[in-house]
């Protein structure tokens, strides 16, 4: 717990809304409220700005899969970490 505590810290000092993280039990609602910031997974963190800026998304990903072997392996490994962020983008 020592350790989730220093992210919060971290979080709180930096004056950030949201923390996101695959370990959403480490971050509880009721530990988070007193600062105002709230814990949401990648994927959660990520489909609202999908719908808020949709073109901006797309070429924020056209320029990930540039540097990181093109757009098919680069989906590839999205696909494992945040499906419902490329369900409701690109299926």
């Amino acid at each position: 717990m020592r350790r989730i505590g220093r992210f919060l810290a971290a979080a709180a000092h930096a004056g950030a809304e949201t923390i996101v993280t695959f370990n959403l039990k480490h971050f509880p609602a009721e530990s988070l409220a007193p600062w105002e910031i709230v814990a949401q997974s990648p994927d959660d963190f990520l489909v609202d700005p999908l719908f808020a800026a949709p073109h901006v998304v797309s070429s924020k990903i056209q320029e990930q899969a540039e540097r990181h072997g093109g757009v098919a392996r680069l989906l590839g490994v999205h696909r494992k970490t945040v499906p419902t962020f490329l369900d409701r983008g690109y299926s």
